[in-house]
């Protein structure tokens, strides 16, 4: 604004400090406001994460060979999504988080006992 049109000044009179100082502070209040709305944007992309990982690993059969990890991923993911449902998304990043942990584990020890682990079926007898 110019200074002849500012309603608060006269004619030819420029903002004190403090005017310009108490103007500074209202507008960094604005911003941390606006960034405070970030919450949910920050905390929704570990969550998907998380979730695509607990698929993966029940897909590979987490739920059989690794069921104590896929089983802390699984809950910890539903708890994320609860903290995110109470707008607790810190405490969501942080589920999200120890979820995919979990789920990697629990592929981790998936592809290591899958290939030890017999099979439940009959072997057949060669011809």
């Amino acid at each position: 604004m110019s200074r002849t049109n500012h309603p608060d000044l006269a004619p030819g009179r420029l903002p004190s400090a403090t005017e310009r100082a108490a103007r500074s502070w209202c507008s960094l209040a604005l911003l941390l406001l606006l960034l405070g709305g970030c919450g949910p944007i920050a905390s929704t992309g570990p969550m998907l994460q998380a979730r695509d990982l607990v698929e993966d690993a029940k897909a590979a059969g987490s739920e059989r060979f690794a069921m104590y990890e896929f089983t802390m991923a699984r809950e910890y993911l539903a708890k994320a999504r609860e903290e995110w449902a109470y707008s607790d998304f810190q405490k969501a990043s942080e589920y999200s988080d120890l979820a995919a942990d979990f789920a990697k584990r629990a592929m981790a020890r998936t592809k290591r006992d899958a290939v030890t682990t017999p099979t439940t079926e009959p072997v057949r007898a060669l011809p």
